[in-house]
């Protein structure tokens, strides 16, 4: 377990961000931590399909999501590991740039970033409005709190969104890799830049498999380690992406 070491380029996540270190006390001190229990035990998994796929892609797709699936079954060892077998498709109306999924409120869809002006032809969808799609919404009809819609059910710890589509979180952000929201218990997650110029099947499945256990650890509480090479580092580009190992470390 090596150190973490300084960051050596501007785009590494240390020099962009400052993040507090977690310690055991912070992680069981969240105010809005929920544990797992027999009533809340099982990680669902929720395919986000584009439209009019070809047959090529979508076996592609169903090779991509039966390994995820496989790998984070080993990884939360213990837990059940569900896909879900209804998979949700994106519905999506580009002159207008929204798309629709599970019923939710218009997700913006982009062609190109705004901050820069670099050509997005293939598409990007805004991972903060889709990560609201998949939350249940509080429903209070009659005096009764309970809760409707998104992806999660009644049964599940958490769900996490799985799709081919390249995603973004705002106007300066060329990508994310996915996103993950501790309170809903909902994450989200993409496929699309490990899967850019082809390669390797199994190496763009290992480099994916670690972002999508990355965003269920974030739904348990666990924050980003500052400590050593992690799992749980934080990754601000795909070299720093690709060089996190496929373990938490001991701290």
């Amino acid at each position: 377990f090596e150190p973490l070491p300084l960051p050596a380029h501007v785009d590494d996540w240390l020099a962009q961000y400052r993040e507090a270190p977690q310690s055991i006390s912070d992680l069981l001190g969240l105010t809005n931590r929920v544990s797992l229990s027999k009533a809340r035990h099982a990680i669902y998994l929720q395919p986000l399909v584009l439209p009019r796929r070809s047959p090529q892609i979508e076996a592609a797709e169903t090779r991509l999501f039966q390994g995820l699936h496989g790998f984070l079954c080993a990884f939360y060892t213990g837990i059940a590991v569900v896909r879900l077998a209804e998979v949700a498709t994106l519905s999506i109306d580009k002159p207008q740039k929204r798309a629709h999924v599970l019923n939710s409120k218009p997700i913006l869809w982009r062609d190109s970033v705004p901050s820069t002006g670099q050509a997005m032809p293939h598409g990007q969808l805004s991972a903060p409005h889709l990560l609201e799609a998949l939350k249940p919404r509080p429903n209070r009809a009659k005096g009764v709190s309970t809760r409707i819609g998104g992806a999660l059910p009644a049964d599940g710890f958490c769900v996490l969104g799985v799709t081919m589509a390249d995603l973004f979180c705002d106007d300066d952000d060329v990508f994310t890799g996915g996103l993950a929201c501790l309170t809903s218990r909902a994450g989200l997650f993409s496929f699309h830049r490990y899967a850019e110029g082809g390669g390797d099947e199994g190496v763009m499945l290992l480099r994916a498999c670690k972002t999508a256990a990355h965003e269920i650890a974030h739904m348990f509480g666990i924050g980003h380690c500052l400590y050593r090479h992690c799992l749980m580092n934080g990754c601000g580009h795909l070299k720093e992406d690709f060089a996190t190992p496929p373990f938490l470390c001991p701290v």
